[in-house]
């Protein structure tokens, strides 16, 4: 018996290929609106890094600060003593929702930009290809009659940090780290997440940028205010200077807001016995480091710090606040 072919025109091979082409990309469309971003969350972590403990040594700064953000449900990690590049090449990893950088910082020589110092010493064989990158730079201290050089971050080394800032709040406590003109600095940390950058428009006396910080964290906690409320009028009336934020929209943030907005579920529900087998950072523990002059306590080591505050990012010492 003879079979019968079944043979397809070219037209119809044709209309079968669109078709085809046509589900393909209709499944490919699907997959995309099925598959939201990943979320970002807000964390209840925050971070003291305090390089100038060694130099310029708050433990009462350090212990008042601690217990404003612990009220409001932050965990927090104080970092202290020498604070070198290793150290804040991990920045954007810590997950910090509220990171409090106690650093000097300057302006380039030829004012064309603001950088952040370190407290490892600069050496010109060390970083070498951070250095040629420009990344880091040399950074002068000649306040004093002794001249000392560190390393200084560029706004370049906070773009290239790996992580993100998880919708954090940054408090750069230095001079001119929001200069008129010379937003770099914040404008790399808030390419890399961050949802607020406050800095002084220029110089600022030591006592008194702790002193405003201070002030300006209880009124972000324990007043819940905004950013805006919380910087205005802030100054430093023998240099001039004064508190702003970037970017401007940032003015209308309240941390209730960031924590009601994107803070994921696991925050309120995590809870663990002893998440520190050998310490909390609680504000008495943090203030007994501070004291001490060494950066973890001496039955602690700098890797278990890290690891322990890890362990309890997500976990609250107390219910979270009411919000608004």
């Amino acid at each position: 018996m003879k079979k019968n072919k079944t043979t397809l025109s070219r037209r119809q091979i044709a209309v079968i290929s669109v078709a085809v082409v046509l589900v393909a990309g209709a499944i490919s469309a699907a997959l995309l609106v099925q598959a939201p971003p990943p979320k970002i969350s807000f964390p209840l972590t925050a971070g003291i890094i305090d390089p100038l403990a060694e130099e310029i040594p708050n433990p009462l700064f350090v212990k008042n600060v601690t217990k404003a953000l612990e009220t409001y449900g932050f965990n927090v990690t104080y970092d202290n003593g020498t604070l070198g590049v290793d150290f804040f090449q991990n920045l954007a990893n810590y997950n910090y929702g509220i990171i409090i950088l106690r650093a000097h910082s300057a302006l380039r020589a030829d004012g064309s930009t603001v950088d952040l110092f370190t407290s490892e010493p600069y050496d010109p064989s060390a970083h070498l290809e951070e250095q040629q990158n420009g990344l880091l730079v040399e950074g002068f201290l000649n306040y004093t009659d002794v001249k000392t050089e560190y390393f200084a971050m560029t706004s370049k080394f906070i773009e290239n940090l790996q992580g993100n800032f998880p919708k954090s709040i940054i408090i750069a406590m230095g001079c001119n780290t929001l200069a008129p003109g010379l937003a770099q600095l914040a404008e790399a940390f808030n390419k890399k997440g961050a949802s607020a950058f406050i800095g002084w428009n220029g110089y600022v006396g030591n006592v008194v940028t702790d002193d405003e910080t201070e002030n300006l964290v209880n009124k972000l906690t324990v007043n819940n205010e905004t950013v805006g409320q919380a910087i205005d009028g802030v100054w430093d009336t023998w240099f001039g200077s004064k508190m702003e934020c970037y970017p401007q929209k940032a003015q209308d943030l309240k941390i209730s807001y960031l924590t009601s907005t994107f803070s994921g579920a696991s925050n309120a529900q995590s809870t663990t016995s002893n998440p520190w087998q050998r310490g909390q950072t609680s504000s008495q523990t943090i203030l007994q480091i501070a004291q001490s002059g060494s950066s973890v306590p001496a039955t602690l080591t700098k890797t278990e710090v890290l690891q322990g505050s890890r362990r309890i990012r997500e976990t609250y010492l107390r219910t979270q606040p009411q919000l608004d």
